[in-house]
């Protein structure tokens, strides 16, 4: 997926960047047709700097369906990711920045708004460590992060996945963002 949206061109200081040393709040909309029904996914997304090698970033995420075949809206998660940078430096013309953090996912079990859906989401509460590590070259960022989740209460949930994103800076202050993940479902 490519997305070009308007916002700084500091690519090291990018919001977009989940390594980024920044404060920030977004809200986000996302449609998706499914084949004679519809799922919106209304959520904040943002982050805070507690200190300089600790961040805390959040989710929540409220869900509205009619594929029930009644309009159904609820709220669906809370994500909240404690990420530390424990050093940074200089590698060659590239600045790095690696990151372990543990991230806690709370679902608040409305399966009924996608019935017939599971693969885009899960009935269950969750912890995912993860280590990651941000590349900066110029107006280039490159994140390639590994995390692992494993549920503790609902649905057995045992995934492993790997993500790489990808920021470019353009012109007038504007980017690109390229977000590829790659899940591995181990166990049931």
């Amino acid at each position: 997926m490519l997305i070009v949206t308007s916002g700084l061109a500091f690519a090291d200081g990018n919001a977009s960047n989940p390594l980024a040393a920044v404060n920030n709040t977004d809200f986000r909309l996302q449609y998706m047709d499914l084949g004679g029904a519809y799922l919106t996914d209304a959520w904040l997304d943002g982050a805070y700097m507690l200190n300089p090698k600790v961040k805390l970033k959040y989710e929540v995420h409220h869900w509205t369906s009619d594929v029930t075949g009644t309009r159904q809206s609820n709220f669906e998660s809370l994500h909240l990711k404690a990420i530390w940078f424990p050093t940074q430096g200089e590698w060659g013309s590239w600045k790095y920045k690696p990151a372990i953090g543990l991230e806690w996912i709370k679902r608040w079990g409305n399966d009924d708004l996608v019935l017939g859906y599971r693969s885009i989401g899960s009935s269950s509460d969750q912890l995912g460590p993860f280590v990651g590590l941000s590349l900066v070259k110029g107006g280039t960022v490159l994140v390639p992060l590994l995390q692992h989740f494993v549920s503790y209460d609902g649905s057995d949930v045992k995934m492993t996945a790997a993500r790489l994103i990808a920021i470019q800076s353009l012109a007038n202050n504007y980017w690109g963002k390229l977000d590829l993940i790659l899940p591995v479902r181990l166990g049931k």
